[in-house]
């Protein structure tokens, strides 16, 4: 008999996995137009943004006929917004707030893929204090916890390693701090805890004040697309051209 934490792992997944097939289809080509296009992306700031950062410096988006205006937002959720809006093209983001744009019929697609979740690499990690009490996921009961952007990743994956390693998630709060500000909460006590990626993650470690709790992705699954470059469909069918050139 399956659990319900097993039930609720394997919906996690089959979303998840639904949006990276869709990002493992990319746009059929058609006749490249002449001239420069201009693209506007948006991402939180994060490691998984360098090739696009690689890719201007070096030419290859000018070679491809494409500038690019690389702007800065702090999630996921406000990536997504700002694509429905019409305020950029292209935008960075996990797949839970792709998922649960297509779950509500909001017209965005993955047109590139971005970062993957690998076990035996981890790129983020649950933080705590040093000195912290908190040591398993029963600890963890009652506590208050920063993320990014509410119920994205961070939160429902850190909620789900919490009940299967014997906490109860149902007493977890969370509240929503950008990445640069959220180990300074855990520091001041504003927080008990909070999940932090790449840079954001070593430089808390550096410091000498953290300790990785653990790593919540793998509660989900040992590997997995973790965010993608997405669209809206009015984009897509006024840029087609350009976006098929930036996923190349």
């Amino acid at each position: 008999m399956q659990t319900k934490t097993g039930l609720q792992r394997r919906a996690v997944l089959a979303g998840l996995t639904a949006s990276a097939l869709t990002a493992s289809r990319p746009l059929p080509a058609r006749a490249q137009s002449s001239g420069a296009v201009s693209l506007k992306l948006a991402s939180n700031p994060n490691d998984d943004v360098t090739p696009v950062l690689w890719a201007m410096h070096t030419g290859m988006f000018a070679k491809a006929g494409l500038t690019i205006d690389l702007q800065t937002l702090n999630s996921g959720s406000a990536v997504t917004a700002a694509l429905v809006s019409g305020a950029i093209d292209i935008g960075k983001a996990d797949l839970l707030p792709i998922v649960a744009a297509k779950s509500r019929n909001v017209p965005l697609k993955v047109v590139a893929p971005c970062s993957l979740w690998l076990t035996d690499k981890p790129t983020s990690a649950l933080l705590v204090l040093k000195d912290s009490h908190i040591f398993e996921a029963k600890d963890l009961n009652g506590s208050l916890f920063s993320s990014p952007g509410l119920f994205d990743l961070i939160q429902i994956s850190t909620r789900l390693w919490v009940d299967t390693h014997g906490g109860d998630s149902k007493t977890l709060k969370f509240i929503e701090v950008p990445s640069p500000a959220a180990f300074a909460s855990v520091v001041a006590g504003r927080v008990a805890g909070t999940g932090l990626s790449a840079a954001y993650l070593s430089a808390a470690m550096a410091s000498g004040k953290a300790r990785i709790l653990c790593h919540p992705n793998d509660a989900i699954g040992s590997r997995f697309m973790l965010s993608g470059w997405i669209s809206s469909d009015s984009t897509i069918a006024q840029k087609r051209d350009a976006l098929v050139r930036f996923n190349q």
